[in-house]
C-alpha cells in the first residue's frame, strides 16, 4: 500500500497560481503551512500577472502566523498595553500600586509617542532613540520606561506576535554614581528645628502631635524605611532587653500592613 505525500514543512508554501478574474484584474494565490500546523490560502490582486504576484510576495514577507490569541503582529502598542495591564491584574501576583505605576508610565510616557505602532513595526532601532531622549528628562523616567516596555513586549513574545524582545538590545542605562553622604550633627539639628517649627505652626484642625519626631528618630536609629516604622507594633519592640531593640516584620503598602521581603525581615537595635 503506497504512502501518502509527506506534509509540507512548517512555514513553507507551494507554487503561486495566478488567474484572471476580469479585465485588467488578476488574482495570485498560494497555500502556506503556518507555524501552528494549519495550511491556509493567501491571495493578492493586481492589474497584471506580475503586479499580482509581486503583491502576494509582499504579503508573504510581512505576514505573521494567524493566532487565536488577542495579540498578533498587527496589535498596536496601545492595545498591547491594555491587555498586559489586564493580565497583570488578573494574575494577582503584583501589588496594585505597582501596576498603577506601570499604567502611569505607559499613559504618560510610552503611549503618546509609540502607542500607534503595530508590533511588527516595533524594533530596537525605533525604541533606542526614544529611550535615549528620555534620559534628557531624567534617568529614572528612562529606566522605568525600559522596564515597563520590556515586560510588556515580553507578553507579545510569549504570544508569538514578536520573535524577539526589541527592548533587550537597546542601549544600557548608565546611572551617574552619587557620593554616599551621612547626615552630620548640623544636618540633624536643621531637620529637628524644621520639625519643631512645623509642629508649632498655627493651622486649622487638630494640633500636630510629636509622632513625626519619633518616626524620624527611629528611622535614624535603625535605618528602617518609613513604611516599616509605621508598621511597628508594641510586640515588635523589646525595651526591657540589655540593649533595647525592635524587629522589622512588616511594612505599610499602600495602606495596609504587609509582611516585608526576606531581605528586610530582621532585628534592629537602635544606636
Amino acid at each position: 500500500m503506497g504512502r501518502g505525500r509527506p506534509p509540507t514543512s512548517l512555514g513553507t508554501w507551494g507554487t503561486i497560481r495566478t488567474t484572471r478574474v476580469r479585465e485588467d484584474a488578476y488574482r495570485a494565490r498560494i497555500r502556506i503551512r503556518d507555524k501552528d500546523g494549519v495550511t491556509r490560502e493567501v491571495t493578492a490582486t493586481g492589474t497584471t500577472v506580475a503586479s499580482a504576484d509581486r503583491a502576494l510576495w509582499e504579503k508573504l514577507v510581512d505576514r505573521a502566523t494567524p493566532t487565536q490569541q488577542a495579540i498578533s503582529a498587527d496589535t498596536t502598542v496601545a492595545t498591547l498595553a491594555t491587555l498586559w495591564l489586564k493580565y497583570l491584574r488578573d494574575e494577582g501576583r503584583i501589588e496594585a500600586t505597582t501596576i498603577n505605576e506601570y499604567q502611569r508610565v505607559l499613559t504618560k510616557v510610552v503611549i503618546p509617542e509609540l502607542g500607534g505602532l503595530r508590533l511588527r513595526e516595533v524594533s530596537t532601532s525605533r525604541l533606542d532613540p526614544f529611550l535615549v531622549r528620555l534620559r534628557a528628562t531624567s534617568v529614572s523616567r528612562q529606566r522605568k520606561a525600559k522596564v515597563v516596555m520590556g515586560a510588556m513586549l515580553g507578553l507579545a513574545v510569549r504570544h508569538d506576535a514578536l520573535v524577539v524582545n526589541p527592548v533587550q538590545q537597546t542601549s544600557r542605562i548608565h546611572r551617574e554614581k552619587s557620593e554616599t553622604r551621612s547626615l552630620t550633627l548640623e544636618d540633624l539639628n536643621t531637620v529637628r528645628e524644621a520639625l519643631r517649627a512645623w509642629t508649632a505652626k498655627q493651622r486649622p484642625g487638630p494640633k500636630a502631635s510629636s509622632d513625626m519626631a519619633d518616626i524620624i528618630d527611629l528611622m535614624l536609629a535603625t535605618g528602617a524605611r518609613i513604611g516599616e516604622i509605621l508598621a511597628l507594633r508594641w510586640v515588635d519592640v523589646a525595651l526591657e532587653d540589655t540593649r533595647p531593640n525592635l524587629t522589622i516584620n512588616g511594612t505599610i503598602k499602600p495602606s495596609r500592613r504587609r509582611a516585608p521581603t526576606a531581605s528586610r525581615a530582621r532585628s534592629r537595635t537602635p544606636v
